[in-house]
């Protein structure tokens, strides 16, 4: 497979992108808000610190004052970032904050939540009061924005002492072992739910009160793992329906290592699946803010703190994350990896080299704010409805599939095959539009139930206007028998399936196989879609299910890639486990940025399995000079006739490599450290010009001049 990239026809590739255009982001953004934070933690710099424009700190002590004084000073904002449910919080334990101690408050009776650094705590009133406090002191300190970080229980946070009293006042009957129904275990899941709701609605609304009361504003940000990692973890807490609270102003999406190497069912194989992951939990968090006019920020964090990694691994891993997060151009915010333990720990050898990539990387995602074209995918406008309340279902007497083989059996082999499957959440079918360009929709109550009856009259509608909803659902799950609205006031049904069936005027129990609906069709698949993780031939099927819905004539035409281009950048990935086992070739003029060399190339060749991060340099603004890529931080960047003057910085001692445009082939270079000269090279390409030196702590100030008319030539290096 081989394509020049300058003879696809622009026509033909809109017609791919036109179900993405009508489901575009509308976000409150700004061109001066950052583009890239960093959690920073103290006494441990990272390398990233010269590329981040705000840093999140954590500890709201008398560490916080000077420490956002110290980022203030290098321009960096600052965010302060709380733990919810868990932190360095046993001075609230042990009275020191309110002269009364709270040992009856942790989320766990196992010994790791009583830890120092990593205390778990139950959402009390007088814990949310101690947060409220954190909150005041970081914004009497200037924070500029408020993160609360992961309201959830944890798995097992059901039997605590406190929640046990939380149960008693809500409900007024005696707590029970949740495993001993699954409607039991359904109500207490929605109770602890409800408990972190009520939690944000009171910490957001004080943080935004204190900011108005000093004449300021502070945006207020949701960070959580999504639906799909929660699940993975047990995990229960408002992932989605917190970012409906009027005082939440966007989302950080955080798409940790656990998610990346958790294993997949695809085909009947169990393996991590790092790409296939990211795509899809970057693509849950997008769907979660269209419509709400909030931002998102989409966090890349491949490495545990602790974890021994192999260079090669390493950069394997962040390729992929960071190739995920790219294919959503209508979100432009990254948090950047800290990596500051993890760089630790790849060997020496591979070390400078991984630094480097890192550092190219974060530059490259400052400049991600791009006007985006068609994405070219096998189909778009295809997509899998989940819930919040697939959370509830993860724990016994009756778990669902740890593997999440109920979601990746149907997501996998539609995204193998080139279709750009997009995870969609039912908390958001009150929006308007939210379907519009979805012309397919795999739904199933197998493994998460409807939380509202409306929702099914909003699928109705856009099925009535021409859309197709397949339903794939045995009725065997035993959480159908919770007590909730399909069992309970004006209505009577067994499963809430039914109520489905009757909205959509196909009877109580429709015949199995297509079902026409207005302009649209219903598909009812009597099976359980975790089965499909097992089938080697699940995609042929899914495919043709999701071609059902094509005029007459069209079907779906499989490929083993993805691409898509965010202004001058070009993103590729190639799917490996796929019949079409040949590689994405890619003809142009073309920088390598996942090559911290930042080689100059006219094919790239893209083997399954693997990504690729280009700069297509016929689409670069060539008017003026300009710094196209560095393994460094640039700033003070001037421009005049014949020159073209900047400082970089990056962590002392590592070699930075910049590479430049100038309007002419032939340049002079001169580098400086405090009015000192720098040593360094230069090579030379037409008018593009790479430099490399070692970085300096005060940055290194780099002047390039040229004349006019200069016929070609080289410089000469200091």
């Amino acid at each position: 497979m081989f394509m020049d990239l300058k003879l696809v026809k622009p026509a033909a590739l809109w017609l791919l992108w036109l179900p993405l255009l009508a489901v575009a982001q509308t976000t409150s953004d700004s061109a001066d808000f950052p583009r890239t934070s960093l959690r920073v933690m103290a006494g441990r710099p990272s390398p990233m610190e010269s590329q981040a424009q705000a840093v999140l700190l954590s500890n709201a002590d008398d560490t916080f004052l000077p420490a956002a004084q110290r980022w203030r000073t290098r321009g960096v904002q600052v965010f302060f970032s709380l733990g919810v449910n868990r932190g360095p919080y046993q001075d609230y334990v042990l009275g020191m904050w309110d002269g009364t101690p709270h040992p009856g408050e942790y989320q766990l009776a196992a010994p790791e939540s009583h830890s120092s650094s990593n205390t778990v705590l139950f959402p009390t009133p007088s814990f949310i009061s101690y947060l409220n406090a954190k909150i005041t002191h970081a914004l009497d300190c200037g924070a500029e924005a408020i993160i609360l970080e992961d309201p959830a229980f944890l798995s097992g946070a059901d039997s605590s002492a406190a929640f046990k009293r939380a149960w008693q006042e809500a409900t007024g009957s005696d707590w029970q072992p949740p495993a001993q129904s699954a409607k039991l275990r359904y109500a207490v899941g929605k109770q602890q739910q409800h408990l972190y709701w009520e939690a944000l609605v009171r910490l957001f609304a004080h943080a935004k009160q204190r900011a108005q009361e000093s004449n300021r504003e502070v945006a207020c940000y949701l960070a959580t793992p999504s639906l799909l990692a929660n699940s993975r973890r047990g995990a229960i807490g408002p992932a989605t329906r917190g970012l409906h609270i009027p005082d939440c102003d966007g989302l950080l999406g955080m798409v940790g290592p656990e998610a990346l190497t958790a294993p997949s069912r695809y085909a009947g194989v169990v393996a991590a699946r790092p790409f296939e992951n990211a795509l899809l939990e970057y693509g849950l968090f997008a769907n979660q803010v269209r419509g709400h006019n909030k931002q998102l920020w989409l966090q890349i964090n491949p490495f545990e703190a602790k974890e021994p990694i192999s260079a090669a691994e390493a950069e394997s891993r962040l390729r992929a994350q960071v190739t995920a997060a790219l294919f959503y151009p209508e979100h432009w915010r990254f948090e950047l990896p800290n990596c500051a333990e993890a760089c630790d720990r790849v060997p020496a050898d591979g070390a400078n080299r991984f630094q480097q990539m890192l550092l190219t990387i974060a530059h490259v995602l400052s400049d991600m704010r791009q006007p985006a074209t068609p994405p070219e995918a096998a189909e778009r406008g295809v997509g899998i409805l989940l819930s919040e309340a697939m959370l509830l279902q993860r724990a016994a007497p009756a778990s669902s599939d740890s593997l999440l083989s109920f979601f990746d059996g149907l997501a996998l082999p539609l995204l193998k095959h080139g279709v750009f499957v997009a995870p969609l959440v039912m908390e958001n079918l009150h929006l308007p539009q939210y379907l519009n360009g979805y012309k397919v929709i795999f739904l199933s109550y197998s493994f998460m139930k409807p939380q509202d009856h409306e929702w099914h009259e909003r699928l109705t509608n856009w099925v009535r206007a021409g859309g197709t909803l397949v339903f794939i659902d045995d009725g065997s799950d035993p959480y159908n028998r919770a007590a909730e609205w399909w069992r309970r006031g004006m209505f009577d049904y067994v499963l809430p399936a039914e109520h489905l069936f009757e909205t959509l005027k196909l009877g109580y129990w429709p015949k199995p196989g297509r079902n026409p609906v207005g302009m649209g069709s219903f598909i009812y698949l009597t099976e359980d879609p975790a089965s499909y993780a097992h089938r080697t031939a699940a995609a042929d099927h899914l495919l043709e299910l999701a071609g059902a819905a094509l005029p007459a004539g069209r079907k779906i035409t499989p490929q083993n890639y993805l691409r898509l281009r965010r202004g001058p950048y070009l993103i590729a990935a190639t799917f490996a486990e796929t019949a079409d086992t040949s590689a994405q070739m890619l003809a142009g003029d073309f920088i390598d940025l996942f090559d911290p060399q930042l080689p100059h190339r006219s094919r790239i060749s893209v083997a399954p399995g693997e990504q690729a991060l280009l700069l297509d340099l016929a689409k670069i603004d060539s008017s003026a000079a300009r710094v196209l890529a560095a393994s460094a931080g640039v700033t003070q960047d001037r421009k005049q006739e014949g020159e073209y003057s900047f400082v970089v910085k990056g962590p002392v001692g590592l070699p930075a490599r910049v590479l430049v445009f100038a309007p002419a082939r032939q340049v002079q270079a001169m580098a400086s450290h405090a009015g000192t000269p720098v040593k360094f090279e230069i090579q030379h390409d037409g008018m593009l010009h790479w430099l490399a030196f070692e970085n300096q702590a005060q940055g290194v100030m780099v002047r390039l001049n040229w004349k006019a008319e200069e016929p070609g030539g080289k410089a000469e290096a200091n």
